[in-house]
């Protein structure tokens, strides 16, 4: 699954699953692969102490808009 951070939860959220991890979610994870030219990473999740919620897709999308600016009266 690839995830994608939203920052607005601080949390990684798999586009494929749904799969969620957020900020104090604790998890160990195993580094895989590493490309020191383009600095990417690829980790492997060895254990976790919670399991991410899924989330909806509808849910997901909602999160990627950007937020609407407040008018002014």
């Amino acid at each position: 699954d690839y995830f994608v951070f939203d920052k607005t939860r601080h949390a990684l959220i798999g586009e494929r699953t749904g799969q969620t991890y957020q900020l104090g979610d604790r998890l160990q994870v195993k580094l895989v692969e590493a490309t020191p030219v383009s600095g990417g990473m690829r980790f492997e999740v060895v254990s976790e102490a919670r399991e991410g919620k899924p989330v909806s897709r509808r849910t997901a999308r909602l999160s990627k808009q950007t937020p609407k600016k407040a008018r002014r009266r």
